[in-house]
């Protein structure tokens, strides 16, 4: 099975090492910091376990610091995200789905497999299938038809939003993504990068996410733009390819996910994901990453010291990095 790691650092101010794996656009503390380094070390070394094939597509800085500086030994590296627009950095795993031509699992750095991992690929997998963000897309799709963009996907041109039952927004979340259906895969990808490469919406992307009062009116009232525009690329990552997999299939059949939703209308919330994360042994930090409340700051002092435990030369070799 083909293993995939994505990476865009999009880091241009500095050529030295330790300064941009201190960034704080890792995390606004060393604590954070440290979470983020370890956790995708442990990723690498959870999922490796299971492939020889696991391939790192980055831009020049990311190759140095996880293969230069950590050391981290992918089966190959491919240099295909330098010059993303730092406002979209979410599009270096999109390219990276569209240029695969063998089925494949794409692995977010924040994903660590303790005991759980798929022993086959089905047309089309992802980490779980939900909807419990319905208000949420409702209202960026709103945003996306008020504001005259181009290359609007015809799945969502054919929703009648204003009417649809929370069951019709189900959505993946791609902690892991891919499968054996790589037509549909790169057909959705190029969708995706169609849409906000488009000259005329970038132009409009960047006029909305510099005035937000307008992007937090549809983003359920959230503070601050980055908020806004991840729900906008998410409607692009996580519902787009179940829209386009209904109506090449007409059925959810062949596609699988890590996690069955068990209360699948209930919110996606910090608690419960370290909840469930804790049952089933496979771990996705998601928001814990940067969370300040209790129950995150908890649980990354006991993921530091987990990782300690296990890989202590992995865990020495990050902390050397850092400051």
């Amino acid at each position: 099975m083909k293993l995939i790691h994505s990476f865009s650092t999009n880091i241009d101010d500095t050529q030295n090492i330790k300064e941009a794996i201190n960034s704080k656009k890792w995390g606004d503390s060393l604590s954070k910091r440290r979470v983020h380094w370890y956790c995708w070390v442990w990723s690498f070394l959870s999922a490796s376990k299971h492939s020889d094939q696991f391939e790192l597509y980055t831009d020049a800085m990311g190759a140095d610091i996880l293969v230069g500086a950590l050391n981290l030994p992918y089966s190959k590296v491919n240099l295909t995200l330098d010059g993303i627009n730092k406002k979209y950095l979410y599009l270096g795993k999109i390219k990276t789905y569209a240029v695969q031509t063998e089925p494949f699992l794409h692995i977010d750095g924040d994903v660590v497999f303790r005991e759980y991992f798929p022993t086959n690929l089905p047309n089309l997998y992802a980490q779980q299938y939900s909807w419990w963000l319905k208000d949420l897309y409702q209202n960026t799709l709103v945003l996306l038809f008020n504001n005259n963009f181009e290359a609007i996907p015809e799945e969502f041109k054919k929703l009648n939003i204003l009417t649809m039952k929370n069951s019709e927004f189900g959505t993946l979340n791609a902690g892991v993504f891919g499968g054996t259906d790589l037509e549909l895969i790169r057909e959705c990808a190029n969708k995706t990068l169609l849409f906000f490469e488009n000259t005329h919406n970038t132009k409009l992307l960047n006029d909305l996410l510099d005035e937000f009062s307008l992007m937090t009116f549809y983003a359920n009232n959230k503070k601050g733009s980055t908020y806004t525009q991840t729900a906008l690329f998410s409607l692009f990552e996580e519902f787009l390819p179940v829209l386009m997999y209904k109506q090449k299939y007409k059925n959810l059949d062949g596609l699988k996910t890590v996690l069955n939703e068990e209360d699948i209308e209930k919110e996606h919330t910090v608690e419960l994901n370290i909840d469930r994360s804790t049952k089933l042994k496979y771990v996705h930090l998601m928001d814990a990453k940067r969370d300040d409340g209790e129950p995150s700051i908890a649980y990354r002092q006991r993921f530091i010291q987990k990782f300690r435990e296990e890989y202590p030369e992995w865990a020495a070799k990050v902390d050397t990095y850092l400051s």
